[in-house]
């Protein structure tokens, strides 16, 4: 589980999302709104849409073409489909997150506060190590960190 994320409101301007995630070595993005998590964005999906000349996406639908780079939010790159659950074991999770079609799952505290985010990938390496002999991969996320 990844503890290095930012806490963003759907408001923020992606180039201060930006500068937040590098200033602080985030890979992700929780989107908090009134106290609770309503999305998530990767910070290369920031930056992806951050830049203007993204190769993959034609002119007349990217939002940065629609918007220009200083009026471009959060909003208008995170998705608003983001699997939330409380700490639980590496097989849970990936289940959960298999089950739901999400590549990621943020981990919350019992009070709903972000304490982390654990990645499909990140899942599977962690069941990897404990395959080999690390620590068993039904113990809880939390614990990890």
């Amino acid at each position: 589980m990844s503890r290095k994320f930012v806490l963003l409101s759907p408001g923020t301007r992606v180039e201060d999302a930006l500068i937040w995630s590098e200033g602080r070595g985030a890979a992700w993005g929780v989107v908090v709104e009134d106290g609770r998590v309503v999305g998530s964005v990767a910070v290369p999906d920031l930056a992806a849409g951050w830049d203007v000349s993204a190769r993959a996406a034609p002119a007349w639908w990217s939002a940065p073409a629609r918007l220009g780079r200083g009026q471009l939010h959060v909003a208008d790159v995170s998705t608003t489909e983001t699997l939330v659950g409380a700490a639980e074991s590496q097989i849970v999770a990936l289940l959960r997150m298999d089950d739901a079609g999400a590549d990621h799952l943020i981990v919350v505290e019992e009070d709903g506060r972000p304490a982390g985010v654990i990645s499909r990938r990140d899942a599977i390496a962690a069941l990897s190590r404990a395959a080999s002999g690390t620590p068993d991969p039904t113990r809880v996320l939390a614990a990890e960190a």
